[in-house]
């Protein structure tokens, strides 16, 4: 018999109670159950329910046994100070009991005591309307299952008697212990409130508190619904966390509802919630600064628009007083035209940006001399340098020479690049391009570096961020002179870009800017004899007389201006207003009657290249065959290449350079007439 004192015998003598001596070395060497515990059972003897710890854990119902042997080690190990279980206990009968044990534990000489009772359920479960114990575990089954296997901790809530039970403890760090102490068998009030204060983040304590309470979550929880909390977790080492809690819930045949919540760690989700949310944030502020810019951009366009607006009205006002002065004519003349070039350089510059945004541009590589390209746009510019006393300096240090590239586009770089160190440097400064073949390879294509120099103004250093942004522009026409889209090295740029390039820039103020561009490029093979481009000599306009064109033109203003052109060089013109009434002229006229067509793309009832179509299927051949040219606003590489592809002959850009219209039509007639 072991040794106990009569304050300890108080604590323990009572119907329905149990103890169990373990030695100092942690063994059970005594177990002993009341008779009241055996009656409860439906047993009368010892040998029926002996004292033994054997036999008491195979009477536990299988499903309740190994929680029941946790929380006996855990206090017998002094993990925690005591335990408050419900579980099923075997009986004679063959039914299970439905019970409440408790446990505590007292240090004796010899070892621990560990001691407790044990109360019978199945009166309370009776007076709840016949509530089954059956029932209720059928319903925790399902509510676990209803939560998935990867929650590290999962806890039944039983809202009608306020308990909460762990029935999963997943956790393989320090705070396992913990959270087992902290949630098996207790007052869920209780159980929630040391869980928030040890572990929940202040920040997010008070709304956990009020949204875990059972008054929350019974007036939250949708039929059928998982309800969700998330919050961050301070762990025992300190680390922060993300914790997501889930509960699950489901209803009994009395209508009280019964939760499952399983505790998940989202670190991975959060962060790329986080990751997500920091694009989201990042994409708003571009489309905030793109938004900025545009604005910008619309204030300086509205200006830049205006100033030569206002020259070519204003000149054009001076020149109805000056009419009998040809000196002064002619100089307000000249600058109206500079002033047309300026506009119509705003809106190619505005219309090809918008095509590179939407993607419309693609590259057409051919075997091009990219030396002789390059010397050509350089000798545009030499005149220019020399009037503006500018030393214009340039170099080629090439090995291949002939390379597949889009000249186009080549040359629209280099035009940009070669035009502003121009316009932003002053008088006695000095403007250098060199292009090498650099000895390394992309993609087994060798690189060509371009580099443009200038003593110029140079850029303010935190512009050069934003330098080659849509709409960028550092200063305004106004603050800087010098007229301007701020659109012209963003093109630029996005040009490098489609050719597999990259372009750098660096620059001080007061002492220059240089661009650097370094595009790689298929070799091309050389070819044997280069014939020489002969000069073009000025059209002889005699060919011209006689000639009837039959002009498809809707607008009348360039109606007009096209019939005043034409017939001042000996064309005969007749006007059709659009794709339908070109046609019928066609087809009323006698065979050879009309020597050309002047074609408009866009027009009413019928457009230009439909109308083409039409002629081109006729069944007479002089009709069908009558040359058409394209004399549309619709300017770039992919117009052309549709117009001839419908059956016209050649195409002339809106607005018209007269010298350009008069060679075309000139080439066109001539091949007519071969």
């Amino acid at each position: 018999m072991i040794h106990i004192d009569s304050a300890d015998k108080r604590k323990i003598v009572g119907s329905g109670t149990w103890y169990a001596k373990i030695d100092k070395d942690g063994n059970t060497t005594e177990i002993h159950f009341s008779d009241a515990i055996r009656r409860m059972l439906g047993y009368k003897t010892h040998e029926e329910f002996p004292d033994t710890g054997e036999g008491y854990v195979a009477h536990i119902h299988p499903d309740d046994r190994e929680m029941v042997i946790l929380a006996a080690e855990e206090v017998s190990k002094g993990i925690s100070d005591g335990f408050d279980v419900e579980y099923r206990l075997l009986m004679k009968s063959g039914g299970y009991l439905p019970i409440n044990a408790t446990g505590d534990i007292l240090n004796i000489p010899d070892g621990k005591l560990l001691h407790g009772a044990v109360i019978d359920l199945s009166d309370r479960f009776q007076n709840r309307k016949e509530h089954k114990f059956e029932e209720v575990l059928q319903l925790k089954q399902r509510l676990i299952d209803a939560l998935s296997t990867q929650y590290d901790v999962l806890l039944y809530i039983n809202p009608v008697e306020h308990r909460i039970s762990l029935i999963e403890n997943n956790v393989t760090t320090a705070g396992r212990d913990r959270l087992t102490r902290i949630f098996d068998g207790r007052l869920y009030e209780e159980s929630v409130k040391e869980y928030i204060d040890f572990f929940v983040a202040p920040e997010d304590r008070e709304r956990i508190r009020i949204e875990t309470s059972l008054d929350y979550l019974l007036s939250h929880i949708e039929e059928g619904k998982n309800f969700q909390l998330k919050f961050t977790l301070i762990k025992t080492a300190g680390t922060r966390h993300y914790l997501m809690l889930t509960y699950a819930h489901l209803k009994d045949a009395e209508g009280n509802v019964h939760f499952a919540c399983g505790f998940q760690t989202i670190d991975a989700v959060m962060r790329e919630e986080q990751r997500k949310q920091a694009e989201l944030n990042a994409a708003r502020e571009a489309a905030d600064e793109a938004n900025k810019a545009k604005s910008r951009f619309l204030f300086n366009m509205s200006h830049d628009i205006r100033t030569p607006m206002n020259a070519i009205i204003g000149f054009t006002n001076l020149l109805q007083e000056h009419l009998d002065d040809r000196e002064t004519v002619l100089d307000y003349i000249k600058k109206i035209q500079s002033s047309n070039e300026f506009m119509l350089s705003l809106i190619n510059n505005v219309l090809e940006m918008a095509r590179i945004e939407s993607g419309e541009v693609t590259l057409d590589e051919t075997p091009t001399d990219s030396v002789a390209v390059i010397q050509e746009i350089c000798a545009v510019f030499e005149s220019q340098m020399e009037e503006k006393g500018l030393e214009f300096k340039h170099s080629f240090d090439i090995k291949h020479p002939f390379i597949w590239m889009d000249a186009t586009k080549m040359r629209e770089v280099v035009l940009n690049l070669i035009s502003n160190a121009y316009k932003y440097t002053l008088k006695g400064g000095s403007v250098m391009l060199s292009v090498r073949e650099l000895d390394f390879k992309v993609g087994g294509m060798p690189v060509y570096e371009m580099k443009v120099s200038d003593t110029g103004i140079g850029i303010p250093k935190e512009f050069l961020p934003h330098l080659f942004d849509a709409f960028s522009r550092e200063k305004t026409t106004t603050q800087s002179g010098i007229l301007g889209t701020g659109l012209g090295l963003h093109i630029v740029h996005e040009l490098v870009k489609l050719m597999r390039g990259t372009i750098d820039v660096s620059s001080e103020m007061g002492k220059g800017t240089t661009f650097i561009t370094r595009i790689p490029h298929r070799i091309a093979e050389t070819p044997k004899v280069t014939k020489q481009k002969r000069k073009k000599e000025a059209v002889n306009t005699d060919i011209f007389r006689g000639k009837r064109i039959l002009l498809a033109e809707d607008n009348e203003i360039n109606a007009e201006i096209a019939i005043t052109i034409l017939e001042d060089k000996g064309f005969k013109v007749e006007l059709a207003e659009d794709g339908v009434i070109c046609i019928n002229m066609l087809n009323k006229a006698e065979p050879g009657y009309y020597d050309l067509i002047l074609m408009d793309i866009q027009m009413p009832n019928m457009d230009g290249y439909q109308a083409t179509q039409e002629i081109r299927a006729l069944s007479d051949p002089v009709k069908s065959t009558i040359p058409i040219v394209a004399m549309t606003a619709n300017a770039f590489k992919e117009d052309i290449e549709q117009a001839l592809s419908v059956g016209m002959d050649a195409h002339i850009a809106k607005p018209v350079d007269v010298k350009v219209m008069m060679d075309t039509l000139a080439e066109v007639l001539q091949q007519k007439q071969s």
